[in-house]
């Protein structure tokens, strides 16, 4: 999705595992992009950018509402996965390219709107990210920070591995951006009308605990990949004895809440 030097956070090892451990409700996301479309209908918002494209997970549901979308990813593996999916749909209105998102390949005020999930705490010049999808989106277009809470994980399970991490003398490195203020008050400063939404769409799923050890094993997520090997596998050694005696059996299974969540950024005019 973002800068590949930096290897820990590369998705290409975990492509065919994303979709099915980051469960979005298509009801969810479609009720929220009711709520964006009635406010920005695409018959004046048409051209969108898809910053972290991935799979396609949400540039299929904008273009079911009219949208142009054109997704950018630096992932071979992940655009193999939505170039497979697109072709299930040869009429879509998407295309992708492989590029960084600090450096888009398009000309200033290429979009109408454009948006991003789940990218920024992995890109190192995230402000230069924000800056690109700012440049390429037209004068009083609108940006969207999208957020996506739940999936097949266990949120006791993720805080006992970090502390485990810690207590083998690993600490995480700070890559992104991680608070969503942080990001707001950036776009502010840039001039910027930000609206902080309070709408939540949610769902609920049930999720094993032995799921969920599996997911983090095989580091599917970016806070599993970035400690070394030797220390990931001592760290799930403990981990396996911590939940079997605070979770339970691997087949019990826990209730976790989803939900999609987004702001709204006015660019100046």
């Amino acid at each position: 999705m973002t800068d590949s030097r930096v290897v820990w956070y590369s998705f290409d090892p975990i492509a065919s595992s994303y979709d099915r451990t980051r469960t979005l409700d298509p009801r969810a996301i479609s009720a929220a992009l009711e709520v964006i479309a009635r406010r920005f209908p695409p018959v004046r918002y048409r051209r969108a950018l898809d910053v972290g494209i991935g799979t396609g997970r949400l540039a299929f549901p904008f273009a079911d509402r009219g949208y142009r979308v054109v997704g950018v990813d630096i992932s071979p593996a992940m655009l193999a996965r939505f170039r497979r999916r697109r072709a299930r749909r040869p009429g879509i209105a998407i295309q992708a390219v492989r590029a960084d998102a600090t450096r888009l390949p398009f000309p200033d005020g290429s979009f109408d709107l454009a948006y991003w999930v789940h990218v920024l705490h992995l890109i190192p010049g995230w402000k230069r990210a924000i800056d690109e999808a700012m440049r390429v989106t037209r004068p009083g277009g609108v940006l969207f920070n999208l957020r996506t809470e739940g999936g097949r994980d266990l949120e006791a399970l993720s805080d006992e591995y970090h502390r485990m991490l810690g207590s083998l003398g690993y600490r995480r490195p700070r890559v992104g951006v991680r608070r969503r203020e942080t990001v707001l008050h950036y776009l502010e400063s840039r001039g910027c009308r930000v609206r902080r939404r309070t709408d939540r769409w949610e769902w609920i799923e049930r999720v094993s605990v032995g799921e969920a050890l599996h997911n983090l094993d095989i580091r599917t997520y970016a806070m599993a990949r970035h400690a070394p090997l030797r220390v990931h596998r001592r760290a799930m050694k403990e981990l396996r004895r911590w939940a079997a005696q605070e979770l339970g059996p691997a087949e019990r299974r826990y209730r976790v809440v989803g939900a999609v969540r987004f702001d709204e950024i006015r660019l100046p005019p």
